[in-house]
Parts: structure tokens; C-alpha cells; sequence
């Protein structure tokens, strides 16, 4: 019984996207809109039902409006193709995968870890959290920013329970929680792939004013103003989180190099996860100036 209503239920979904087109496209056209501009609200209220009634996954629904709108007629398919071709967007993919890359093996973690378990660091609060500010920041330039402030927020509050911290009383921990979403925010400025923010205004500068920003331009203007905000935010939290006691997290290097042993030895995965990541920064940043040189005029436009 349940089978049969669940298969109803989409069945009407899947009609009710088609009907509320049409519906529209019935409807006389307001001033100023015409009859292009209907068309692209109708096909935009199909693709919504759609994904309000999640008949499809979000992403096929995405990959479907190319097809609906062929159907209504707003662009041709090919058009429509070269829209989802967009390099910034493909850059992101790029991104995004490389990302699920970090995550599946571990990499991510593992860098977090051994990052706070640097020997020059020895347990001062003042120097683990500028260490953790830095770490987070510098990640979050090439991962977006949510899945580096989930990663830090958690590791800082694992790292208060390891250490046995009392709730609520600890500066150091709180001032690490703190950093783990600001500093991933600040990050984020420091290349193209550290936000979705930062293709949008590529592609704004690039329709608007025909320039395109390269990864390398971006770079060389967004890391240093990334840096130095990151120093701001360290600045702000000794005043605002200022470390009590003797100045020293008791166990918490104890804490951090145990869990390092956890992970155990990096793994093939995780070294062709690095290797990638290399690769992709290099041909990134240097991809475009080399192929000019070498006027090699379908890598400059790859590369672009």
C-alpha cells in the first residue's frame, strides 16, 4: 500500500511541473515582461517544483533544466550546454572534487592535526591559536569555507574534551572555536576557489567590463589582504580571549600527537590526493602564462 501511494505521489509530482509551465504560459504577459520573458518563468516555476517536491536529486533537477528548457523554448540545448560550460563553474567542479578527494582520504585531517602538533607551538595558548588561526585560514583559500569551519570548530572542541577543559571556562578553546568559522570566512578571500562569492564577481567583471581575472591575479591580491586579516583576527582574540592560569594547555600536545598515531601512515590515496592538488594549483596559477609563451592558443583559452 505504501508502495503504490509513494509511486502516485511522484507520479503527481512529476506532472505538476509541466502543468504549472503551462499554466503560465497561458497567463496574458505583464508590461515590460513579453513573451520570452514568460517562457523563462515558466520553465523556472517547472525546474522549482521540481526541486521543492525533491522528485529528482538537486543536481539532476540542475542537469534536467537544460533539457525543460529546450522543451519550452527559451535557448536552444547547445546554448544551454555552453552556460553549464561556464569556466568559472567548471572550476568549482575542479574544486569541489579535489575536496571530496581530501575528505575520502583522510588528507584533510591529517594535515589539521599535524599542523597543531608543531614542536614550536609546546602547549602556549597564544601560539596554538595562531598556528590553528593560520591553518584554517590557509585551507579555506583553495576548500570552501563550510567544510573547513565543521572540520576546525570540531577539532577545537575535541581537543577541549581531550584535555578535559571545563565547559564554557576555557578562553583558549572558546577563542579556537571562535577563529575556526572566521578564519575559514577570511581564507576564503584568498583565491577564486575559496568561495562561491569569488566566481561570482569573476563572472560579473568578466560580462560587465570583457576582462577576465585570472587565478593568478586574484591570488596575488587576495593572499596578502587574506594574510593579513588572519594576523587581525589573532590580534583580536588575545584581547577578547586572553589565556588564563600559567599560560599552558595542559596535555593538550599529548592530546593532539594521539590522534596523529590514530590516522596512522599517509596512505597512496592520501599521496595521490596531494599530487593532484599540486598539479591543479601549478597548472592554476601558471597554466595561462605558459601557454602564452609557447602561443599555444588552446591552452591560453583552457587556462583561462
Amino acid at each position: 500500500m505504501k508502495d503504490i501511494l509513494y509511486r502516485n505521489r511522484q507520479i503527481i509530482f512529476f506532472l505538476l511541473g509541466p502543468i504549472f509551465c503551462l499554466l503560465i504560459l497561458q497567463c496574458p504577459a505583464p508590461e515590460g515582461l513579453g513573451h520570452k520573458g514568460m517562457k523563462h518563468l515558466a520553465a523556472a516555476a517547472w525546474i522549482l517544483v521540481w526541486w521543492i517536491t525533491e522528485l529528482f536529486p538537486l543536481g539532476a533537477v540542475s542537469l534536467l533544466s537544460i533539457l525543460i528548457y529546450g522543451i519550452v523554448d527559451v535557448m536552444p540545448p547547445v546554448k544551454a550546454y555552453a552556460i553549464f560550460a561556464n569556466s568559472n563553474l567548471m572550476l568549482m567542479v575542479g574544486a569541489m572534487m579535489i575536496l571530496g578527494a581530501w575528505k575520502d582520504s583522510g588528507l584533510i585531517t591529517r594535515y589539521a592535526y599535524w599542523v597543531l602538533s608543531l614542536p614550536w607551538i609546546k602547549g602556549r595558548p597564544r601560539r596554538l591559536m595562531l598556528v590553528f588561526a593560520f591553518a584554517t585560514g590557509l585551507v579555506s583559500t583553495i576548500v570552501p569555507n563550510i567544510p573547513v569551519a565543521i572540520l576546525f570548530v570540531s577539532l577545537a572542541v575535541a581537543m577541549g574534551k581531550g584535555i578535559n577543559a571545563e565547559p564554557g571556562k576555557s578562553n583558549t578553546i572558546r577563542g579556537l572555536c571562535v577563529m575556526s568559522g572566521v578564519g575559514s570566512a577570511l581564507g576564503g578571500a584568498g583565491t577564486p576557489i575559496g568561495g562561491a562569492p569569488n566566481l561570482v564577481v569573476i563572472g560579473v567583471i568578466a560580462s560587465s567590463l570583457n576582462y577576465n581575472v585570472t587565478f593568478a591575479e586574484w591570488t596575488a591580491l587576495g593572499m596578502p589582504v587574506c594574510l593579513l586579516m588572519l594576523l587581525a583576527m589573532v590580534l583580536l582574540a588575545y584581547v577578547f580571549f586572553p589565556s588564563r592560569k600559567d599560560g599552558l594547555i595542559s596535555n593538550s600536545s599529548e592530546y593532539i600527537q594521539k590522534k596523529r598515531e590514530e590516522l596512522g601512515s599517509v596512505t597512496a590515496f592520501e599521496h595521490a590526493s596531494m599530487f593532484v592538488m599540486g598539479l591543479a594549483m601549478l597548472l592554476w596559477v601558471f597554466g595561462q602564462p605558459i601557454s602564452k609563451m609557447l602561443n599555444w592558443e588552446m591552452g591560453t583559452a583552457l587556462f583561462a
